[in-house]
């Protein structure tokens, strides 16, 4: 039997023979999901998904950020809030979900939640039932970024179903590359509809990004017989810390900073590979923001 880790392991070491681009000619969309998990925790999926969600609303387009990780949510204190309503309570007072929707900046707004506890409650079914109607059916914004949970635990798989873009966010460390390869083997065993994508975040350049995803497909086309797209790369940086401490994404704190653009690059081409009907009607110059 071979063993699919030990050639990871090898293939982690071994020159690139493959760079995949993801090119598409689409019409204009009204709406735009984007679904954000990763295939273990402390990879950074939460912090990208809160400053891609920043980046968004800075470009111009109402972006609505969703904490649907239905374990640990922690978006609110990412970002320095105290919301009074969660989609929880929002659930049990039979009040719609746009009631907890909080205005964090600009264009942006969080769904927060407390779904752990609605485990407790009984209610996550229901929860996440009114989760995935709302995401279908409001019309308000551009762009919603929706953060899960690791591994897609739990209900937390059927939010990925609808989405524009399913991104699994992975490190360059072997443990965080096997996971990402168990998670990307377990999305394409459910069949879901979504296109899915590799992020990688803490990279020390963009070669060494580009060299582990194209090792990364060697190992999908081998064992799967399908490759995953790159929806870009992160470098490292030290002010994620402080973020974390102040709960204002470097995005927002720090605009120029090489994260904070190297956010925007991430944000521009995934709004290029699904064209935005906002964007193509939009007078302003929407470009510039970036």
């Amino acid at each position: 039997m071979i063993d699919q880790a030990k050639t990871l392991r090898e293939l982690v070491n071994r020159t690139p023979t493959l760079h995949l681009r993801l090119e598409a000619e689409r019409e204009p969309q009204d709406k735009l999901t984007l679904v954000i998990t990763s295939g273990k925790g402390g990879v950074g999926k939460s912090v990208l998904a809160s400053n891609l969600a920043v980046a968004f609303a800075a470009a111009g387009l109402r972006t609505l950020l969703v904490d649907g990780d239905l374990l640990f949510p922690n978006q609110d204190l990412l970002l320095g809030l105290k919301p009074r309503l969660t989609m929880l309570e929002a659930v049990e007072g039979r009040l719609p979900l746009g009631k907890a929707c909080v205005p964090v900046t600009g264009n942006l707004w969080l769904l927060p939640s407390r779904a752990v506890e609605a485990q407790y409650l009984g209610l996550e079914a229901e929860l996440v039932r009114c989760l995935m109607r709302f995401l279908e059916l409001e019309s308000g914004y551009d762009v919603v970024v929706v953060d899960t949970a690791s591994g897609l635990s739990g209900r937390s798989v059927d939010l990925a179903g609808a989405a524009t873009e399913l991104w699994i966010v992975t490190t360059p460390s072997a443990p965080s590359i096997a996971d990402s390869y168990a998670m990307v083997k377990h999305i394409w065993s459910l069949g879901l509809p979504t296109e899915l994508c590799l992020c990688i975040n803490g990279a020390r350049n963009e070669r060494q990004a580009r060299d582990l995803h194209a090792r990364f497909n060697q190992v999908t086309r081998q064992f799967l017989g399908r490759e995953v797209a790159l929806a870009g790369w992160l470098p490292q940086d030290p002010r994620v810390e402080e973020s974390l401490e102040t709960g204002r994404p470097v995005a927002l704190a720090e605009p120029r900073s090489g994260l904070a653009k190297a956010i925007s690059r991430v944000a521009r081409e995934f709004l290029s590979r699904h064209p935005l009907t906002a964007l193509r009607n939009s007078k302003s110059d929407t470009a510039s923001a970036w």
